[in-house]
């Protein structure tokens, strides 16, 4: 598998509503299939929330985190929403609040994934490397 249906459902969902395009047709051909398949009713399956960009986005946001949860998307989707030094930093705890560790999330290096060495040997003008490192 290398993509699964429902990711390209919801990045359809997505791209259209960043370009404030998207409607009920889309949000019937996008989100309202998936629920119906994860096994929502008709009746108990998320209505059409109107054009508020921003609820939108949540809401799609929340389809994408509850559809792949522990899949592995989600760290690459808050990179991508640069949500990540919002959510990615702070204390990881253990059932009884102990802290496991301390996440670190630094925006200005963490964004941005090193150019690896080998490609760089291949090909000089991928120099200079992304920033710190």
């Amino acid at each position: 598998m290398i993509l699964r249906y429902a990711d390209i459902l919801l990045m359809y969902a997505e791209a259209k509503n960043e370009l404030n395009e998207l409607d009920e047709t889309v949000w019937n051909e996008t989100i309202r299939p998936i629920r119906a398949r994860a096994g929502f009713t008709a009746e108990s399956a998320l209505g059409f929330p109107g054009k508020d960009q921003e609820k939108l986005r949540s809401v799609i946001r929340y389809e994408r985190r509850a559809e792949f949860v522990g899949e592995g998307y989600y760290y690459n989707d808050l990179r991508r929403w640069r949500e990540a030094e919002n959510v990615n930093n702070g204390p990881i705890r253990k059932f009884n609040n102990d802290v496991i560790l301390v996440r670190s999330f630094e925006p200005s290096r963490d964004y941005w994934w090193p150019v690896p060495q080998g490609e760089i040997d291949l090909n000089r003008n991928l120099l200079p490397n992304n920033p710190n490192y």
